[in-house]
């Protein structure tokens, strides 16, 4: 389906509007029909994303003794009186409420959660039209009719809500940017400030915006501190002296140029951008909750990342490796290191946790950092019920979650890369096995001072000694005192020991060629986090079957679901053939590599988005899109949408590059200038 096609497809549901008509007094006049499909399709989903979490979902906790979960339960209002005067929106404290004109009585509350005017105005001709509640088996009907067309809506087919009322609902086209085709844009044709044509492309998009609003850009900033702002973006480091003194003494044109590329020749720039996808993947050196125990060989992971940026490794390949290595490459070392990216999230498993609750919160973590990480699009709201605000069903959440239903979590061996850095490892061997020693020679004196006192305290009862683990075979009437001779302190020192002795060997992981890494196979029971997960030499079993889970709760698994792709997206929609690109397989092996494969597709309107919306923000401190993790409507949209799908292009076109990018930015006048990029909001 081209991107036309898709257009189309997207507002073919706009009809002509409701069966209104205009009284004589000039009020409009909805009849009851026109009502009926105003609640189904514009009121009930307001009131369940606006009100019903403080006025009836817990039944327990009903703010103002509001009940707005039915007809009779806004008549009778709360203790000030009915909510509702049907036919009357101006004698209806709801609809004034919603207005936020009386300073006194505002909902919702929260500034952020404030209906707009079109949905006021749909609350007002609901009320108008007498306010009708329509029963759940009218609603599907209504539903299904074609012969509506909500205002500013359109409807996007998916594989599917748990309701007809959330499969049918509607969106506001300018909400659903994100999930649709990049559009191809010609580069404005626009002077500089100096009279010449601007040869850069990122200036021709941001001078036209800032010429429409009448706006003069700044001017350049001097040498010096365009080396430094270069300098620290690349490579996180000021420039030193003589770089300074080089810069300003080059008078060629292409002097800034060769500062960019000697920065990005930098062993320290892979580093410093490597950093911020860390940041963006969690990486840590410890597995969090309660204990966070650490996790010796992490660092393999944080190396490949820098050594990735290094080499300017496509993004797109990137992508497959992180996702899906052991896939991809199974006989390479460096793919089961890069799919250390699986394991960022944190992870426990001691003797107090459920290992199905354990299971679960790593595959809920996964399919959420995927969401986050790659698209751009959080997950998580759809665990427990359809997305609220994007068309993304629960089935979409559980489908790709399916995707990870294979993967196990293993502690691999994996021979050490001639590129990793081992310098110093035989100093810190001995340094924490000198430590390790140390531990253990002080729990030894503690057990000795409690056996010598056990020994005496036995003898001068005329009683056998007994070893500790003899004596922990003693019936009840004949069992010693515990902890004979031993102090509260010692007490203790012991507990801090037994924790000691278990965290340094754990470090002594660090320095040996392990990976933290994953493998494809049947549900594995996990170990305490306290001992190394292996990778079992038998794959053969079940693998574990995913359900739509009511409410989240893995004790309350529904309906089964293969795994799959999210189908709001261009081009894989769930009305689209299947093909090789939108399609994941059930076999044990290639279902994150399929996944990777869709994600790391120039089709991909998030992904391709999502990663050049990053770059940007890691050089201007702002993205585009303003929230680089949530291209949905909690988000923020661009504020050049149009620069945004042109440098899209661009980055897919000239190989998935970073250090391309790179140059292309920083060559440009709106980097160069003396302020970064002004805030669009206010220019327009």
């Amino acid at each position: 389906m081209d991107t036309m096609c898709w257009l189309v497809y997207f507002f073919v549901s706009l009809l002509l509007g409701l069966s209104t008509s205009v009284a004589a007094s000039g009020e409009v006049e909805v009849t009851p029909v026109a009502a009926e499909r105003l609640f189904v399709r514009e009121v009930l989903p307001l009131l369940k994303t606006k009100c019903f979490a403080c006025h009836g979902d817990d039944p327990d906790d009903v703010r103002a003794d509001l009940d707005l979960r039915s007809r009779e339960g806004m008549l009778k209002g709360s203790a000030l009186g009915p909510v509702l005067v049907p036919g009357s929106p101006d004698e209806s404290a709801m609809y004034i409420a919603v207005k936020w004109e009386d300073g006194a009585l505002q909902m919702p509350p929260k500034e952020n959660d404030r209906l707009s005017d079109a949905q006021i105005e749909v609350w007002r001709e609901w009320i108008l039209g007498g306010a009708p509640w329509v029963a759940q088996e009218k609603r599907a009907k209504i539903l299904e009719s074609d012969s509506w067309s909500a205002k500013d809506g359109v409807t996007v087919k998916t594989s599917g809500g748990l309701s007809r009322e959330w499969t049918k609902r509607r969106y506001k086209p300018e909400d659903l940017w994100a999930f649709a085709p990049v559009k191809r844009y010609s580069v404005p044709n626009i002077e500089d400030v100096t009279g010449e044509d601007t040869k850069n492309p990122v200036d021709a998009f941001v001078h036209q915006r800032l010429q429409d609003a009448g706006i003069t850009p700044a001017g350049r900033v001097d040498k010096r501190t365009l080396i430094r702002r270069a300098t620290f973006d690349l490579i996180g480091l000021p420039p030193t002296p003589e770089e300074i003194e080089a810069f300003i003494n080059d008078a060629s044109k292409k002097a800034f140029e060769k500062v960019i590329d000697r920065l990005l020749k930098s062993p320290q720039y892979g580093e410093r951008w490597g950093r911020n996808w860390l940041d963006v993947v969690r990486y840590a050196d410890t597995a969090g909750y309660s204990n966070d125990f650490e996790r010796p060989n992490a660092w393999r992971y944080r190396d490949y990342v820098i050594r990735s940026f290094n080499a300017d490794k496509p993004y797109n390949r990137f992508v497959i490796e992180q996702l899906a290595g052991d896939e991809f490459e199974p006989n390479n070392p460096e793919m089961l290191i890069a799919v250390g990216y699986l394991r960022s999230g944190p992870w426990e498993q001691t003797g107090m946790s459920v290992a199905a609750e354990t299971r679960q919160l790593f595959l809920d973590d996964v399919t959420n950092s995927v969401g986050e990480t790659f698209l751009s699009i959080p997950l998580r709201c759809a665990r427990c019920h359809d997305h609220k605000f994007d068309p993304i069903p629960t089935r979409d959440y559980y489908r790709m979650q399916a995707v990870f239903a294979p993967v196990q979590l293993a502690e691999r061996d994996v021979p050490y890369l001639p590129a990793e850095n081992q310098n110093r490892f035989g100093a810190g061997r001995l340094r924490i096995e000198s430590l390790l020693q140390d531990a253990i020679e002080k729990q030894a004196e503690i057990r000795k001072k409690e056996e010598d006192a056990t020994r005496k305290w036995m003898e001068e009862r005329g009683m056998e000694y007994l070893s500790k683990r003899e004596r922990s075979k003693l019936p009840d009437d004949k069992r010693l005192p515990r902890f004979i001779g031993l102090t509260h302190k010692d007490l203790g020192t012991q507990k801090a020991l037994a924790k000691q002795v278990q965290r340094l060997r754990w470090k002594k992981d660090r320095y040996k060629p392990i990976a933290l890494s994953v493998y494809n196979g049947p549900l594995a029971t996990p170990r305490n986090v306290k001992s190394r997960m292996m990778m079992p030499e038998n794959l053969e079993g079940e693998l574990q079957k995913v359900h739509i889970l009511g409410g989240g709760s893995v004790y309350a698994p529904t309906e089964p679901v293969s795994p799959g792709v999210l189908s709001a997206v261009y081009g894989s929609n769930a009305d689209l053939e299947p093909s090789a690109w939108n399609t994941i397989p059930e076999t044990t092996n290639g279902r994150r590599l399929a996944l990777a494969n869709w994600i790391a597709n120039s089709n991909n309107p998030l992904a391709t988005r999502s990663i050049v919306n990053r770059i940007w923000q890691w050089h201007f401190g702002r993205g585009i899109a303003g929230n680089s993790n949530n291209f949905g409507v909690m988000g923020k949209k661009p504020t050049h949408p149009e620069l945004l799908d042109w440098l899209t292009l661009y980055f897919v076109e000239h190989g998935w590059s970073f250090k391309t990018m790179h140059r292309l930015i920083m060559n440009s006048e709106t980097y160069q200038r003396g302020e970064r990029p002004p805030d669009w909001k206010k220019v327009q």
